[in-house]
């Protein structure tokens, strides 16, 4: 499993987990369609995807949903 926090916001701190046991793939957003709900107006609507490389173990982040980008990028910092 991967651990996601939040910085920024209304949701800021707020952590997650991505756990490919439940679902290998996510989306997140601003909007009830979204898997991960943030409630920050900078975010696009449907704003980056989640994926499980099973293969790789790892998962990948994909900024924007299907083929088109969110409109402020998808930041993030590893620790």
């Amino acid at each position: 499993f991967t651990k996601i926090k939040v910085f920024g916001g209304f949701s800021h701190g707020k952590s997650l987990t991505l756990d490919p046991k439940v679902c290998k793939q996510a989306v997140l957003g601003r909007t009830d369609e979204c898997d991960i709900i943030v409630d920050d107006s900078i975010l696009s609507k449907k704003h980056c995807t989640f994926s499980y490389d099973a293969p790789k173990l790892t998962w990948m982040i994909n900024d924007g949903f299907n083929i088109r980008s969110s409109m402020n990028g998808t930041w993030i910092y590893l620790s």
